[in-house]
């Protein structure tokens, strides 16, 4: 009997696909098992006062990918592989389009016309903004604009970046056309320039947290580690910020790991307690006196060393834990040289009736005072004390209180939350 071609047709396509099916089914001729990616090793642990940070971990490219039997050495690159990897940030609380933009190393403006914005248009907490990776090419879609009550070209073109003629060109209207509520008019789109790296733009070292870090030596205490400023002015005087550590934590450490936050701002300067507790880890002795003669001794050892490059007067003090402790204690007696305060883990016990009797000398003098403390932290009542305190005696102050921290520097976690205290501290 013939068969229909019709089915001998459809019995070999059935052959092929059974083929198929067992080739892709074969065991790999190699035995090698399919590779998975390693796990995420989490955040860092969080650090107590008695803890130095976790270590800092040296950057590491991706391995290649083996290379299956019979492909080429160097195989092309796909379309999708040669796009470039973008990051999406949610804004926070005092965060600015600026301070986003530096946090990634790109310009304000490449920030802003990626998410279709100027750098005059004011962002919200929670916002999520789109963030282009260094040497794409941000391209900025067209946009459509419903006439409302009172505008103009020129302010509807400031608003989105474009240029009057851009839109006249792109909605046919003449130059000096009335234009009418509810209209929709197109904003033209356009193709800004390859994102450089901030560094770049401002011809400034990269704020690599190893490289760049000095030492002074102290009379009577472990060294004082800084970091030059970096950005324009950086030859010019720049104002210094001074950390003080936590209890057992090592100064080096910490020192590079601000860095990433505050080398654009001016001078880091991270001082040595006086009592070595091992390992590198020091401690204050819960004494602030001894603590405010190895602050002034390095802002006088950075001084007679650069000259007029150091600022002497109008610095910042950022102090965590036990550095908390001698930072506020400091700052009362040296509001001439530190009238700008980040408290990190501020407790009421920290003056005591010296410092609370102290405390109304203050006014006129310290400038501005952010204090953060971790929604966890057993001291996170005490902020809310300090801050009425520092109000009574007129002195501005901000506080957060983040719910997702215990008694910890998170700058890892969240760097623009501390870039964005600072910065607040240095407008004052």
């Amino acid at each position: 009997m013939r068969t229909p071609s019709r089915f001998v047709a459809l019995l070999a396509l059935t052959e092929a696909f059974t083929a198929t099916g067992a080739l892709a089914e074969a065991p790999n001729p190699n035995g090698a098992a399919p590779t998975q990616a390693a796990p995420d090793g989490g955040s860092p642990t969080a650090m107590t006062e008695d803890e130095a940070a976790p270590p800092l971990e040296p950057g590491e490219s991706e391995p290649p990918a083996p290379r299956r039997a019979g492909a080429p050495a160097t195989p092309a690159t796909s379309a999708r592989e040669e796009e470039p990897e973008r990051t999406e940030h949610v804004v926070a609380e005092h965060e600015t389009l600026g301070g986003i933009a530096h946090h990634y190393g790109i310009p304000t403006d490449a920030l802003a016309a990626a998410n279709g914005i100027t750098r005059l248009t004011p962002i919200r907490v929670g916002q999520r903004l789109v963030v282009p990776a260094p040497g794409e090419t941000v391209r900025v879609p067209s946009r459509v604009h419903v006439v409302g009550q009172g505008n103009t070209l020129a302010a509807i073109a400031r608003r989105y970046g474009a240029s009057v003629d851009a839109i006249i060109a792109a909605n046919h209207l003449k130059p000096h056309e009335r234009l009418q509520l509810g209209r929709k008019l197109v904003i033209p789109g356009s193709t800004a320039k390859p994102v450089s790296s901030a560094a770049t733009e401002d011809k400034s070292e990269p704020l690599s947290p190893v490289a760049g870090i000095q030492q002074l030596p102290i009379p009577g205490s472990g060294p004082a580690y800084y970091y030059e400023p970096t950005g324009p002015g950086r030859s010019g005087m720049r104002p210094v910020i001074v950390y003080l550590h936590g209890r057992g934590a090592d100064p080096k450490h910490y020192c590079q790991r601000w860095s990433r936050v505050t080398r654009n701002l001016g001078w880091l300067v991270c001082p040595s307690g006086p009592e070595d507790r091992g390992d590198g880890k020091r401690g204050w002795n819960n004494s602030w006196p001894t603590g405010r003669n190895i602050v002034m001794a390095a802002i006088d050892g950075l001084r007679r060393k650069y000259g007029r490059r150091v600022q002497l007067y109008g610095n910042t003090l950022i102090g965590f834990s036990e550095g908390a402790f001698v930072a506020m204690n400091v700052g009362l007696r040296e509001p001439h040289t530190f009238n700008r305060w980040l408290i990190l883990g501020a407790d009421t016990d920290y003056w005591g009736a010296a410092g609370l009797a102290t405390l109304p000398e203050a006014r006129g003098r310290v400038r501005r005072v952010y204090l953060i403390t971790g929604g966890h932290d057993d001291v996170v009542d005490d902020a809310a004390q300090v801050k009425r305190w520092l109000t009574s005696a007129g002195v501005p102050v901000r506080v957060s209180t983040p719910k997702d921290m215990g008694h910890e520097v998170a700058l890892e976690a969240k760097p623009a939350m501390y870039q964005a205290a600072l910065r607040w501290l240095a407008q004052g």
